[in-house]
């Protein structure tokens, strides 16, 4: 489960913050406001690539911190991204393909076209983003949040 993201000078982002909760979290907002960047942070550690220039005008790297737990046990990844992309574990630098085989284990992101979102956590979910707000009577126009379902 991830406890936590942060995001620092990646793209247009200086500094933010993201928890979440345990079970299903969704992202919404209108377009533009950044729930596809979330995504494709956390598609990193599959192998994603950083978007076009990833590197914000604030420094010389972007670092991205997420805070999980796995097997009932907490850790912290660091990805900075720089002239290439870096990955710790608790401080200690990992290779991707390691940290590729720890986040497939506990994390898969799905997605159908550009609208909806799949985020299976655990293997144990797979509910469509509009299924939920439908559920929730939530309208798209809302700022993005987290949201404990």
């Amino acid at each position: 489960m991830i406890k936590s993201l942060r995001v620092r000078n990646y793209l247009y982002i200086k500094d933010a913050n993201l928890s979440f909760v345990s079970g299903i979290n969704a992202l919404i907002g209108e377009s533009g406001v950044g729930k596809s960047v979330i995504v494709n942070i956390l598609a990193l550690p599959f192998g994603k690539k950083p978007a076009e220039n990833p590197i914000g005008k604030w420094a010389d790297k972007a670092e991205i911190e997420i805070i999980f737990l796995a097997q009932e046990q907490e850790y912290t990844l660091n990805i900075v991204i720089g002239s290439r992309v870096g990955f710790k574990l608790n401080e200690k630098v990992v290779s991707h393909e390691k940290i590729k085989d720890i986040w497939s284990k506990f994390l898969n992101i799905h997605s159908q076209g550009s609208e909806i979102i799949y985020i299976m956590i655990n293997f144990k979910f797979l509910i469509p983003l509009y299924q939920i707000c439908n559920q929730l009577n939530l309208c798209m126009s809302l700022s993005m949040q987290n949201l404990n379902y």
